[in-house]
This record gives structure tokens, C-alpha cells and sequence, in this order.
């Protein structure tokens, strides 16, 4: 993808929660990390700052440290640290169009990590845009668009059932639903953290192979 394609939407702080998500780790991995010290203190955006009373927020470049500290550990030497936040800066501040290839560590291309990182934050943005609340369906919940199916029932569904399963019961559905689905609810866990499997979502009943009916709690 070409660094100009990143929506607005997205550069901006996150949470310990969507950084995760976006680099494909654990927010434990995430928040070791931070409390270690390990992240440059010029990603951290205070709570207060950011407007909050919990955790710090992280900006968008913390993305590519992430990925970059999971893959390579002890070896993002200070050195490294400040070329790969010179591109991932670079490329969200639109004075790189597209990244080449940037020799790194042996094995290793310092683009490969900033390109996950916009490839991420792209699709959480993506995921973002197909999600609505409305306080007029499921009580506000966060839906699906266009659906009342809400994310964290859609994400729960991909636990426990394939993917022709659920399409089939839950027509309204698309496979780019459920994949936005998980990737929101990974994002944004319910009540601050990872939901149990509960099969098929709570209020939700099979009518026919064509229609669902869901009822607000």
C-alpha cells in the first residue's frame, strides 16, 4: 500500500488495546514493553494529555516498534530504534509515498516493519468505518453496519464456528464483517478485556436459513 492511503481516521493516540491489535501481539506483550521502558518516551502520550485517567495512549508510530521489538528482542538497538521511527514518522506524515527497502539487522528489511504497521492501522481503520451505534438499536452497542448484530457477538461467532457456518445462519453477515469484527473486538475488548467463547451470541436465535431476529436485551 502506498503511505498516502492511510485514512485521517487513524493517526491518532491508541490505546495499549488497538496497538496490539494492529501489530498482531498481545496487549500483555504491549503493556511489558511500556512499563519496561523498552518504548522511546516520545510515543507515550500521557494520560492526562490525551485526555483520560487511565493508561497512556501511544501514538501511531508505536506500531512499528512494537512489531520491530516482538520480532527482533534485544537486537533494536537504539540505532535502529531511531531509523524505523524516521520512516514510520516519514510515512504518516506523507513526505514518504511508498517505503523501499531499508537493510536492517541480518534477515532483516526495517521497511517490513513499518509496512505492517500501516497495513494494520489501515485495517483497523477499515474496521472502524464498518461499525455504527445508534442508541435506537441493541441499547448503543457497537453494531456491524447496517446489521444489529453486535461486534463482539459477530467476533464470538468466529470462535466457535466456520466461516460458511456463519454466513450460512447469519446472512446479513459477510465474510469482511467477521473479519472487521475480530479485529474491532481485539481492538476494543468488552469491559476492558478478552471475551470468553459463549457459542452463539446472547438473544440471538436462528429463524431460517434466510433470516435472524435479535432482540434488544
Amino acid at each position: 500500500m502506498k503511505c498516502l492511503d492511510l485514512p485521517e481516521s487513524i493517526r491518532r493516540p491508541l490505546t495499549i488495546s488497538e496497538v496490539a491489535a494492529v501489530s498482531g501481539v498481545e496487549p500483555e506483550f504491549v503493556s511489558r514493553i511500556l512499563d519496561q521502558g523498552t518504548l522511546p518516551r516520545s510515543l507515550i502520550v500521557a494520560p492526562a494529555e490525551a485526555g483520560n485517567r487511565g493508561r497512556p495512549l501511544l501514538k501511531p508510530e508505536a506500531c512499528a516498534m512494537v512489531i520491530a521489538h516482538e520480532t527482533l528482542g534485544d537486537l533494536v538497538a537504539p540505532e535502529l530504534e531511531a531509523r524505523i521511527l524516521e520512516l514510520i514518522r516519514g510515512a504518516l506524515e506523507d513526505y514518504i509515498e511508498e517505503l523501499g527497502p531499508t537493510a536492517g539487522p541480518p534477515h532483516n528489511d526495517l521497511t517490513e516493519f513499518v509496512q505492517r504497521a500501516l497495513e494494520g492501522l489501515a485495517a483497523l481503520a477499515k474496521a472502524e468505518a464498518n461499525v455504527s451505534s445508534d442508541p435506537g438499536i441493541r441499547g448503543g452497542a457497537t453494531v456491524m453496519r447496517g446489521t444489529r448484530i453486535t461486534v463482539h457477538e459477530a467476533a464470538d461467532l468466529a470462535k466457535g464456528a466456520t466461516l460458511e457456518t456463519i454466513l450460512a445462519e447469519f446472512p446479513r453477515l459477510t465474510a469482511e464483517n467477521i473479519e472487521d469484527a475480530i479485529l474491532y473486538a481485539k481492538a476494543n475488548p468488552a469491559g476492558g478485556r478478552q471475551r470468553k467463547n459463549s457459542g452463539r451470541p446472547r438473544n440471538m436465535r436462528l429463524v431460517s436459513s434466510t433470516r435472524v431476529t435479535l432482540k434488544d436485551p
